[in-house]
């Protein structure tokens, strides 16, 4: 779990809520209260980021690929939840490749999938592979960012381009 911009904004408006009424004594009360709103609703909104399943990703890539050329990689997610969901996405790319398109901000429709590119170019030949999918899903609020790790390995082999 890793807080997000607006948890930032949150506390950064009350620590100069808590200087204003440093200097001004009576907004005390509006100060404290500002802060359990605050924790009330960063706590709910953990709540409702647990609950929500993280998406099925499946990947489609060649089986085998032509060293120092590009090549698309289809990542095809799928949202299990009844609302939408924002979520970064990275693959686990093999080491010794060029990348171009990752990380990528999605936005998926409640129930249904979509389907995200991105290039790859081999810089060494032999046998390697995808290891699995990092997601950072947004809480409905936005004051979060839930973490998952989606194993999902697919074995390449990289050949030379004749």
């Amino acid at each position: 779990m890793r807080p997000a911009l607006l948890t930032f904004l949150g506390l950064f408006l009350w620590f100069t809520l808590a200087i204003v009424t440093a200097w001004y004594p009576p907004l005390l009360i509006v100060w404290q209260l500002f802060g359990v709103t605050l924790l009330l609703l960063a706590l709910f909104d953990v709540w409702q980021v647990w609950r929500i399943p993280p998406p099925q990703v499946e990947r489609q890539v060649p089986g085998s690929l032509p060293l120092g050329v590009w090549n698309e990689v289809v990542l095809r997610l799928h949202n299990l939840s009844a609302r939408h969901c924002v979520v970064e996405i990275f693959d686990d790319y093999p080491i010794h490749s060029n990348l171009h398109g990752l990380p990528q901000l999605l936005i998926l429709p409640a129930a249904t999938g979509i389907e995200t590119h991105y290039r790859l170019c081999p810089q060494q030949r032999g046998a390697t592979q995808f290891a699995g999918v990092h997601l950072l899903l947004h809480s409905p609020w936005q004051f979060w960012k839930y973490y998952h790790y989606l194993p999902l390995k697919t074995a390449v082999r990289v050949y030379p381009n004749f």
